[in-house]
């Protein structure tokens, strides 16, 4: 079982990861808050596992958040440019080496749509045009690897390649048509939010 001295050790590391993990425009903020949780549960004996971990489940939403409002522009014009240059760079890259990079930037793309569905507060119709897009998007793509696996079996096997393979064009189409919609989606999710806090 751990000693009292080294679960409040642990709790203290957690809550330094969540204060650095935590936007800079936040950080002060949050880590007065969650000092004194801590402090508290401590002094009535409480689990301060607890504490630590949901001020790090916090940090780490609020840099999801921090992230996705980047990349739709909230932090700046120019540093979403880059952060968007970079992704689709790393994209591109992937999907000419193939093989398990692939997979990676399948990862990748997955992380930057949570992120996106972090950056604000969807509505109905945002949430429903976020859930539309995912569906397009994702089953364009499963489309598109097929056919590029199929073209390629066909092209060393010397025989020709499936009518359904034929349209690969309508299901790269259907791939940036998926991602278009998603990130309207969330931009649209980030203007209700704005518009919300104003209210």
């Amino acid at each position: 079982m751990m000693s009292g001295s080294l679960k409040r050790a642990k709790s203290e590391r957690q809550l330094e990861r969540a204060v650095r993990l935590t936007p800079s425009a936040d950080r002060a903020r949050r880590e007065a808050e969650w000092r004194p949780d801590l402090a508290a549960a401590r002094q009535q004996g409480l689990d301060e596992d607890d504490v630590s971990r949901a001020a790090l489940s916090m940090a780490v939403r609020l840099r999801l958040r921090h992230t996705g409002r980047t990349l739709l522009g909230a932090n700046g014009a120019g540093l979403a440019a880059l952060a968007w240059v970079g992704l689709l760079a790393v994209l591109i890259a992937a999907f000419f080496i193939g093989s398990l990079v692939l997979v990676f930037a399948v990862l990748i793309l997955g992380g930057v749509a949570v992120t996106l569905v972090q950056a604000g507060l969807p509505s109905r119709r945002s949430h429903r045009l976020m859930v539309v897009s995912v569906a397009i998007g994702a089953l364009s793509f499963a489309y598109v690897w097929w056919v590029l696996g199929v073209t390629v079996d066909a092209a060393d096997a010397g025989t020709p390649e499936p009518r359904l393979a034929t349209w690969g064009g309508v299901g790269v189409v259907g791939v940036l048509l998926g991602v278009v919609g998603f990130i309207v989606a969330s931009v649209v999710a980030l203007v209700h939010e704005q518009s919300h806090h104003r209210q």
